[in-house]
């Protein structure tokens, strides 16, 4: 916290963190090997790995060969014996966040590829505006994992959307508020611009957004 760190919280069992862990969504977890409950800081991960994308530093006191191979298989951003200096904390710390940040831009740009590769085919094949809008939407949402997108034209005014499955429900007040012609201020906004418009607090900035209901806890 001296250096400008947030926890977020501490736990003891795998069990919590795990739980925790996917409702905060933190930077980076300190993985203690030896955990009360069922499950040791290495099972944590693992499963915590199929779930979130998050990088883990061990701390332990254990140094052996079995040890080490199965906190391997997690793929942990470092792993540091007890007892810790600090400086050698606040090092890894450090490079662990900085290399997950670079995985997930590569990540991002290899992502934002194949969705601009697989548009391109919809160009090619399809001939029809409207399918090719909606195919859009379609693949923005299964390349890029977002859960919601649409696309507006503004002349003639005609738009289409995607979500998740889970999510349908969630954007019908979006639809009838294109439906009727009417548009948030969120976009409202958008359409004044030509670059790309990014709201980090969506109920301040678009209060007239149908979807504030989903925004409203963060």
């Amino acid at each position: 916290q001296s250096v400008n760190y947030r926890v977020q919280a501490t736990v003891s069992s795998g069990e919590a963190a795990i739980q925790h862990i996917e409702t905060s969504q933190p930077d980076l977890i300190l993985m203690d090997i030896h955990l009360a409950g069922d499950l040791d800081g290495i099972e944590t991960a693992d499963i915590l790995r199929s779930r979130v994308s998050i990088p883990i530093v061990f701390l332990s006191a254990y140094s052996d060969q079995t040890t080490l191979q199965r906190a391997k298989i997690t793929e942990p951003s470092a792993y540091l014996l007890k007892p810790l200096q600090e400086r050698e904390l606040l090092i890894t710390l450090d490079i662990a966040l900085r290399k997950h940040q670079m995985e997930q831009k590569i990540a991002h740009l290899n992502a934002v590829l194949q969705a601009v590769r697989k548009v391109s085919q919809c160009l090619i094949k399809e001939k029809d505006r409207s399918r090719l809008i909606q195919q859009t939407c379609n693949l923005l949402i299964e390349t890029r994992g977002y859960q919601a997108a649409w696309i507006l034209l503004e002349d003639p005014r005609e738009f289409s959307l995607a979500t998740i499955p889970s999510q349908l429900e969630a954007y019908a007040p979006l639809r009838q508020m294109f439906d009727s012609q009417m548009l948030p201020s969120c976009v409202l906004d958008a359409t004044q611009q030509n670059d790309v418009v990014m709201l980090e607090n969506h109920c301040e900035c678009c209060p007239t957004c149908p979807l504030r209901h989903l925004h409203e806890n963060t």
